[in-house]
């Protein structure tokens, strides 16, 4: 708007986030100290998503997020009694929501219409398409929430600003195009990669919610689906080895607080042959407690709501 009403148009590319947002917030009752936890509470059923986030004055969230396409589940959460049961259901956080620990002080808030979006504000022949006028944060790149990346890579656009003006402090066409150059560098992968993980989210929810039409794992035989594979090895190999292998926790950590590229911590060979080491020996491990049930049994468990 600030330029639209000056004619201006400055090209976007947006895309759905396909979740929506369900948190609702709590306050320990008095007396009662916080569970204890050993790690930070959040994970993936595949057809919903979970976080517990403590905050201060004894608060906490519950969030969960399902498909934005979800008729079934989506409404049955926007009500803070389903909303309740759904959370429930989730074993780590099911110690913090116990009536005896905490109370509800909210309602359930929901958070939808989450979308990605990369704006353009330069032209076809690389001129700003208005002179002195340069964005960062979401109002010129914003991914899914989910990655918890927002505030970060704002940072690290007002840094590449900085860096910028102490180039061309006097010509804000060669300022706007030195900042949107190290933005496409360093800032748009993340936006590629978030738009890459959302949409095998998607197909991992789909696939989880239609059962084998033989008993089997798979309709496809003997057929590796090779996003199954690589969902498999992240899940069976990167995540148990970042908690016994202190150098691919010390690759996670630098991709995930934006120190490196994000096809950098799957390029590394060292890394890789870690992970995969791991891997290969996931029948040796026990077998993870489940988080959470499956969405048949929960939607079973909401089934008397409308």
């Amino acid at each position: 708007a600030l330029v639209a009403d000056h004619d201006v148009h400055i090209e976007e590319e947006v895309e759905d986030t396909g979740i929506v947002y369900f948190s609702r917030f709590y306050r320990l009752r008095e007396g009662v100290e916080p569970p204890g936890q050993s790690r930070p509470i959040g994970g993936d059923l595949g057809y919903l998503k979970f976080g517990l986030f403590p905050g201060d004055n004894r608060t906490f969230s519950m969030t969960l997020a399902c498909g934005s396409d979800d008729e079934e589940l989506r409404p049955r959460l926007g009500r803070s009694d389903g909303f309740d049961r759904a959370a429930s259901t989730i074993v780590e956080a099911r110690p913090w929501l116990d009536t005896a620990v905490s109370q509800p002080i909210t309602d359930t808030v929901v958070m939808a219409r989450l979308l990605k979006r990369r704006r353009r504000f330069l032209d076809d022949d690389g001129a700003p398409r208005v002179r002195g006028l340069v964005a960062l944060g979401d109002a010129h790149t914003c991914t899914n929430p989910l990655y918890g990346r927002g505030c970060s890579l704002a940072f690290v656009q007002a840094t590449l600003l900085g860096e910028a003006l102490a180039r061309h402090p006097s010509d804000p066409t060669d300022l706007a195009r030195s900042y949107e150059q190290a933005t496409r560098e360093t800032v748009t992968p993340w936006y590629r990669a978030a738009v890459a993980q959302d949409a095998a989210n998607r197909r991992a929810a789909r696939r989880s919610e239609v059962p084998p039409t033989d008993g089997s794992e798979s309709t496809l035989g003997d057929a590796v689906d090779p996003e199954d594979f690589m969902r498999d090895v992240l899940r069976e190999g990167l995540l148990p080895a970042v908690r016994t292998d202190p150098v691919v926790l010390r690759a996670f950590l630098r991709s995930f607080n934006l120190l490196q590229p994000p096809q950098q911590l799957l390029a590394d060979t060292d890394v890789i042959s870690r992970v995969m080491d791991v891997y290969q020996r996931r029948d040796e491990r026990p077998a993870e407690p489940p988080a959470g049930v499956s969405r048949e049994e929960l939607l079973d468990r909401l089934a008397d709501l409308r």
